[in-house]
C-alpha cells in the first residue's frame, strides 16, 4: 500500500514538472523552409520594322528616234525586315506629248517578281515621263496590310525621224510653279512659272526667243538635240501660255507643238515683315550718371552765364556710341561726340537751377542694350541775387607847392 502511494506520488511529480518546465521555458519557432524561387528570364522586347518600299524607275534610253525601242526597269527597294510581294503592276505615260509609245499602258498580274522590265516602241516625236504603280501586300512581322506605291522616270525624248529632215524641233515641255526665294512682306521677284524647253530634233537649234503670256520674252542661246533647259518668268501666274522661237528664226520639222499652256496657282499675300530683334549685346548703353551744381565764375552784379547744371553722362553699354545728343528740361541741347566704353564725361548748362530733367540720346540716334534708362531728375538750389558792384575808388593824387624857406 505505501509503495503504491509512494509510486503515484513520485508519477504526479514529474508530471507536474514537465508542466512547470514547458510553461517556464521560452518557445523557439522552428523556421520554415522556404523554396528558392527559380529565376525567369527578362524577355527582350521586339521591336517591329516600319513599312517603307522605293519604286526605283530606269530606262534604256533618254533619247530615242521614231520606231526605236526603249525598255523600261522596274525594282523595288524594301524597308529590312519586311515583305512587299506585289500583285499588280500597272505603267503609263505621263507628259504634254503622251503617249508616243505603243502599248500606251501596261498592266501585268499576279504575281509580279522584282525586277520588271517592260518593252515599247516609240511612234511619234515628244517628250513623257514613265509612271509606275505597284499594288501589293506589306509584312513586317506584324500584320498583312495591302499598300500602293508609285515612282516615275526621268524625261525620255523621242524625235522624228523623217528623211531627210535633219532640223530642230523645239518644244514647250512644261510649264511648272516656281516658288522663289521666301521673303517677307512681298513677292519674291522669281516668283512665277518655270518653262521647260527641249529639242526633239535631229539637228541643234541656234539661239532663239520665248515668250510667255505676249509679255515676257527671255533668249536662249541654243538646244543640242535631246536638249533640255529651264527658265524662270518671274509674276507669271494664274493662266499661262509659253511660245518656243516665238519670232520663228528657226526652221524646224514641226512647227505645230511650240506652245503650251497651263493654269498655275496664285499665291495669298505673304505675311507681313517681323523684324528681327536687335540683339542687346556688343551695344552702348548710355545713362545720365549725376547731376551737379555748377557755381559759375564769380562776379558782381549778376549771374555768371556758367552758372547752372553740370549734366554727367556715362556709356554703360559693351560698345562705343557715336554722337547723340543730350537735352536738359525740354530745351537746351548739346552734342556729345562719341562716348567709348565706360567714359563718363560733363557738359555745363547755364542758366539751369532749381528742377533739372536730363535726356541722353534725346533724338534717339543710338541703338541700345537699355532704352529706359535714358533720364535722370534732380532739384539743384537757387542762389540769391549777388552784391552790388562796389567800385574801385580812385586814388587822389598829392601835389605839393613850392616852399620857399627865407
Amino acid at each position: 500500500m505505501k509503495k503504491a502511494i509512494v509510486v503515484v506520488l513520485c508519477f504526479g511529480l514529474l508530471v507536474w514538472s514537465l508542466v512547470m518546465w514547458q510553461w517556464v521555458m521560452p518557445v523557439t519557432a522552428v523556421p520554415l523552409i522556404t523554396a528558392t524561387p527559380s529565376h525567369t528570364p527578362t524577355a527582350t522586347p521586339t521591336t517591329t520594322p516600319a513599312f517603307w518600299a522605293t519604286v526605283h524607275i530606269t530606262t534604256s534610253d533618254t533619247i530615242l528616234l521614231v520606231g526605236d525601242v526603249i525598255s523600261v526597269t522596274t525594282d523595288l527597294t524594301i524597308a529590312p525586315g519586311c515583305v512587299y510581294p506585289v500583285h499588280n503592276l500597272t505603267l503609263t505615260q505621263f507628259g504634254n506629248n503622251a503617249p508616243i509609245f505603243e502599248p500606251e499602258s501596261v498592266i501585268i498580274g499576279p504575281p509580279v517578281p522584282m525586277p520588271q522590265t517592260i518593252t515599247l516602241t516609240a511612234v511619234t516625236n515628244g517628250i513623257v515621263r514613265f509612271n509606275v504603280l505597284l499594288y501589293g501586300e506589306r509584312y513586317c512581322g506584324d500584320f498583312w496590310n495591302w499598300v500602293y506605291r508609285t515612282g516615275q522616270s526621268e524625261y525620255v525624248f523621242v524625235g522624228q525621224a523623217t528623211p531627210g529632215s535633219n532640223l530642230p524641233d523645239l518644244t514647250v515641255s512644261d510649264i511648272t510653279y516656281n516658288p522663289g526665294t521666301p521673303q517677307c512682306g512681298s513677292h519674291p521677284p522669281d516668283l512665277g512659272a518655270r518653262v521647260w524647253l527641249a529639242n526633239l530634233g535631229n539637228m541643234a537649234a541656234g539661239s532663239f526667243v520665248v515668250e510667255v503670256n505676249n509679255i515676257w520674252r527671255q533668249s536662249v542661246d541654243g538646244l543640242a538635240v535631246g536638249e533640255q533647259i529651264s527658265l524662270v518668268f518671274g509674276g507669271a501666274l494664274g493662266p499661262v501660255t509659253a511660245v518656243a522661237d516665238v519670232t520663228n528664226v528657226i526652221e524646224e520639222s514641226n512647227e505645230i507643238n511650240n506652245t503650251l499652256s497651263v493654269m498655275l496657282p496664285i499665291p495669298t499675300q505673304p505675311p507681313p515683315c517681323t523684324p528681327t530683334p536687335t540683339p542687346i549685346y556688343n551695344l552702348p548703353d548710355l545713362i545720365i550718371s549725376n547731376i551737379t551744381y555748377n557755381g559759375g565764375t564769380p562776379q558782381c552784379g549778376t549771374h555768371p552765364p556758367d552758372l547752372g547744371a553740370r549734366v554727367w553722362v556715362q556709356n554703360v553699354g559693351a560698345a562705343a556710341a557715336g554722337a547723340f545728343v543730350i537735352e536738359v528740361n525740354g530745351s537746351q541741347q548739346q552734342t556729345v561726340p562719341g562716348l567709348a566704353v565706360g567714359e563718363e564725361v560733363s557738359l555745363v548748362f547755364g542758366g539751369v537751377l532749381g528742377q533739372v530733367t536730363a535726356v541722353a540720346d534725346a533724338t534717339n540716334q543710338i541703338t541700345e542694350s537699355n532704352e529706359s534708362n535714358n533720364s535722370f531728375s534732380t532739384i539743384l538750389p537757387i542762389p540769391t541775387q549777388p552784391p552790388p558792384c562796389t567800385p574801385t575808388p580812385t586814388p587822389v593824387s598829392q601835389q605839393f607847392l613850392p616852399v620857399t624857406i627865407k
